[in-house]
């Protein structure tokens, strides 16, 4: 399944990398096009099933990558207050 969905992506890819600007339109249908070249069904319900499998990891690797995101914003924040009150400390004792 994912040997299809490589194939397919880097037929799109290469046929849209001269393009400066990719609408998600003009993917969905180079993707269509190419998976029909190569005698993929994206209607077939084990496909469909398989797919839906890598999207849930897709977007529990995302998610796992946004929470790390904001614990990092977060710390940065926390340092840049302290910073911040040690200088206004600093000013205000010279």
């Amino acid at each position: 399944m994912k040997k299809h969905l490589r194939k397919i992506t880097n037929l799109t890819v290469n046929e849209l990398l001269n393009n400066e600007i990719i609408m998600p339109s003009t993917y969905f249908e180079k993707f269509n096009k190419n998976a029909t070249t190569l005698e993929v069904n994206l209607d077939d319900d084990s496909f469909n099933k398989e797919m839906n499998k890598i999207l849930v990891e897709e977007f529990d690797t995302i998610e796992v990558y946004m929470k790390s995101i904001m614990n990092n914003a977060n710390i940065i924040g926390n340092a840049a207050k302290g910073t911040k009150k040690a200088l206004l400390e600093k000013i205000l004792t010279h």
